[in-house]
């Protein structure tokens, strides 16, 4: 049986703060009844199968008791993370890959990005209930981070990953 499903961590192993290593993640994936468990990279990215979305708040609350910490996680279908990154190519044909993103949303928000970020330089659309956005600038350079992005939208955007990661978890390629 494959993976089917992604956790996506926020902030772990990132410029040396939050530390997981990526051994620790898969045994406590495991240890949570989770088959077929790999991680990709080093910054929060684990695939499984035998969860849900629901298995979101199994993670946090493990990892929390393991390493004293809680990084925000989100679980999405392999599927989910096709039609995000199919979206994300449909719609920005003509993006640079480094600067197209997926924001993955902790529920489906009312605002309409289009209108939400019409002052920003950032190309920001809908893709179900997650947003794809072109950073033209680049993320390091732009003003709408994750904090700005919750507060315009008033839902948590718990993670933010690069289109290329988006597909090399989802197997999908373009």
């Amino acid at each position: 049986m494959a993976p089917t499903h992604a956790a996506l961590l926020r902030g772990i192993n990132v410029g040396g703060h939050a530390r997981v290593p990526m051994a620790d993640l898969r045994a406590l994936a495991t240890g949570l009844g989770l088959n077929d468990v790999r991680t990709i990279g080093t910054s929060g990215n684990l695939l499984f199968s035998g969860g849900n979305e629901a298995t979101a708040r199994d993670v946090e609350r493990a990892l929390s008791a393991a390493v004293g910490f809680t990084p925000p996680v989100i679980v999405r279908s392999l599927t989910r993370l096709v039609d995000v990154a199919s979206a994300a190519r449909r719609e920005f044909p003509d993006a640079e890959p480094q600067m197209l993103v997926g924001i993955f949303l902790s529920e489906p928000t009312a605002a309409d990005p289009a209108v939400a970020f019409s002052e920003y330089p950032e190309d920001v659309r809908a893709a179900g209930d997650d947003l794809i956005a072109d950073y033209v600038n680049g993320q390091a350079r732009s003003k709408l981070g994750a904090d700005r992005l919750e507060r315009i939208l008033g839902v948590a955007a718990v993670t933010v990953r690069n289109i290329n990661t988006i597909e090399k978890l989802a197997g999908y390629t373009t």
